[in-house]
């Protein structure tokens, strides 16, 4: 593997190669010294030099406070062009920082929308990041003064270059952070691994709708052993709206409890979802990613892939036909590709263009059609 450190004007400062034996693992205890460097900030690239899958975790620690801040890495694949981010700001309490890395050897260009927990536009904020390297943009760059007033909510950027990228949130008080990733990728049903409420850990979670309609968001727990301690919770969220939990199962109504949580847009709007844990006895943190709950399948240009769906039969004498989607994953543009009769429960489609695509299925009662089904990802290779 080789693992290498650029500055902030984009320039290589050290590079390391070594070998790991199959299943080994490698800690640096202090990664700058083991450079050979000091007093340098900006972007660490780890990359397999054989195609070897990598993990890698880091974790920074407070100088003064000697607190414990973990930070996932970015898979440079999902480096891209539109992106979102987490934000929270209190006067003298919260602050945020936005770490901007361009991976292209051009300078990119950025605009920077915050928006409000009610989905408003609270500033359009533009910058340019040097070629491969990277900007500190500080939330007094990107959010409108609102005084006193708490604020939490997302953060959506567009750039000519691809960038991966993280927003650093303080808490003034304690001097505690925590890093979280960008996301370039969304879904209407997400998984967070797991959440918790015990003695000494504590989850918070922002939920944020991407789309320009309002959607309810069913929010579900299970805990540990596969059973659900309490029903379902529905929040409501505006266009671009955000929703944030302090404590999630608490709010959720469970107590001393951990397991995964779930997220699902009733309307099938697009949701960027964001959790931390943090250890209440030495304030320790990180975030955990979400995954993509949506089955998916992989074909070969050619074959056929079959849908499968089901629907109330108390409904289904009212039902014309299904009509099937196929919605961009970004924008969410809903492309009719087929309709099928109304006693009809399947259809296989040709798979003809490769790319990643979704699939979905809605019921149309003459009038009206349903919310769309659970959602399929079609994975087309040549």
């Amino acid at each position: 593997m080789k693992i290498s450190l650029r500055d902030e004007a984009g320039l290589l400062v050290s590079e390391l190669e070594r070998g790991l034996p199959a299943s080994s693992q490698w800690i640096s205890t202090n990664i700058h010294r083991d450079l050979g460097v000091d007093g340098v900030r900006g972007s660490l690239t780890i990359r397999s030099l054989d195609a070897a899958p990598l993990v890698a975790v880091c974790r920074h620690t407070q100088t003064f406070t000697r607190q414990d801040v973990f930070q996932q890495a970015f898979d440079l694949r999902g480096a891209a062009k539109v992106f979102c981010l987490p934000y929270r700001s209190e006067k003298d309490l919260h602050q945020s920082w936005i770490v901007l890395n361009n991976l292209e050897s051009e300078p990119a260009n950025v605009a920077l929308r915050a928006f409000s927990p009610e989905g408003a536009a609270l500033r359009d904020s533009s910058f340019q990041v040097p070629a491969l390297g990277s900007i500190l943009v500080p939330d007094s760059l990107f959010l409108a003064s609102q005084g006193d007033r708490a604020l939490f909510g997302i953060v959506r950027g567009t750039s000519n270059r691809s960038l991966s990228g993280l927003v650093i949130q303080t808490n003034l008080a304690t001097r505690d952070t925590i890093h979280t990733n960008m996301v370039t990728a969304w879904s209407p049903e997400a998984l967070i691994p797991s959440v918790t409420e015990t003695s000494t850990f504590s989850s918070n979670l922002l939920v944020s709708n991407l789309a320009d309609t309002g959607t309810w968001v069913e929010i579900s727990h299970r805990a540990s052993n596969g059973q659900s301690p309490a029903p379902a919770v529905r929040a409501l969220l505006t266009a671009r709206g955000s929703v944030y939990l302090d404590k999630v199962l608490a709010s959720l109504h469970v107590k001393e409890s951990f397991g995964p949580l779930t997220l699902r847009s009733i309307e099938g709007q697009p949701l960027a979802a964001f959790s931390h844990v943090m250890n209440t006895e030495n304030g320790a943190r990180g975030a955990l990613d979400w995954t993509d709950l949506r089955p998916s399948v992989s074909k070969r240009v050619g074959e056929q892939v079959t849908l499968h769906w089901q629907y109330d039969p108390a409904e289904a004498r009212k039902i014309q036909e299904y009509r099937i989607y196929r919605p961009d994953r970004a924008a969410r543009n809903f492309q009719i590709i087929d309709r099928v009769p109304s006693n009809v429960l399947e259809r296989s489609l040709e798979a003809r263009d490769t790319g990643t695509f979704v699939i979905s299925v809605r019921a149309f009662d003459g009038a009206r059609e349903s919310h769309p089904s659970n959602e399929v990802l079609l994975e087309v290779k040549p």
